[in-house]
């Protein structure tokens, strides 16, 4: 759950560098944190939650491209299109794997939005339509969250854009976790899935907010341990909701103190309590 720069003047080659939340931006890198791993393990939590035991049956092929499309592909998409100073990356004549350097760093709404829809047609597309319908669907979703993010840091609206950034990377791969793992639900499990990704929503918003020094990150953190522990205690799980609730505590705490240190604890404790969370909903 590490936070997202704001935007500057800094270099391009800065510039291209993976958002937060996901762990490559059309090459692999490991130059941030583990919690970089934002939407993929979001991905799992929601697949965990909603398939239980018989998520051990699915195709393993299915997972690992539903995990491919809800970071790198999605991932890719967010920091190229709302993460950039220009309005659209043009991408250069290294698709996939774009960088900085030569006709991408040459700005032009034609090229840099004729290059745009090539990342979609050539990257996102292809792995949406080999998951499935849903994630078509949630593609086109991030897709233009990801216009909005754009459009919301152009203006100056930086807390819109980070609400966008969580719907982004923690909110649509949950969803398609779920929904690779379970097409097919009754309300009540729907429901609690929903509070659950809500909740996991929340506290990746309460961690940006954190690093950014809003005011109102406590209070996003607050609801989101409010939905968790109301996910479970609303599934009937009544003990693993007391400790869920017991556990909020500590990133709560830790939200409320100054110090990069304590804010990246939170972001492990809310990791820990998302994970308990999707497995008693899961398994239990």
């Amino acid at each position: 759950m590490e936070a997202a720069r704001e935007p500057s003047h800094a270099s391009p080659v800065q510039a291209a560098s993976p958002a937060p939340g996901t762990l490559v931006a059309l090459r692999p890198t490991w130059g941030g944190p583990l919690l970089r791993l934002a939407a993929g393990l979001a991905f799992l939590a929601g697949a965990a939650a909603a398939g239980g035991r018989d998520l051990l049956g699915a195709s393993p092929l299915t997972l690992a491209l539903g995990w491919l499309l809800a970071d790198p592909a999605w991932g890719a998409a967010w920091t190229l299109l709302a993460e950039r100073e220009r309005p659209l990356p043009a991408l250069g004549r290294r698709l996939p794997y774009a960088t900085p350097e030569g006709l991408a760093g040459r700005p032009g709404w034609l090229a840099a939005a004729g290059n745009a829809v090539a990342l979609l047609a050539l990257l996102v597309a292809p792995l949406a339509w080999a998951v499935g319908p849903a994630a078509l669907a949630l593609s086109a979703v991030v897709a233009a969250l990801a216009a909005l993010g754009w459009l919301a840091r152009r203006t100056a609206r930086l807390a819109v854009a980070r609400w966008l950034q969580a719907l982004a990377q923690i909110a649509a791969p949950f969803a398609l976790g779920v929904l690779l793992a379970a097409p097919t639900m009754d309300w009540p499990q729907a429901a609690w899935l929903a509070g659950a990704g809500l909740g996991l929503t929340l506290a990746f918003r309460s961690s940006l907010a954190g690093r950014h020094g809003e005011e109102a990150a406590l209070a996003i953190g607050l609801a989101a341990a409010v939905v968790l522990v109301g996910a479970l205690a609303a599934a009937g799980r009544l003990m693993a909701a007391g400790v869920a609730a017991a556990a909020v505590a500590a990133p709560l705490w830790m939200t409320a103190q100054p110090g990069p240190r304590r804010l990246a604890g939170a972001d492990a404790w809310w990791w820990a309590v998302a994970a308990w969370t999707a497995g008693v909903l899961g398994f239990a």
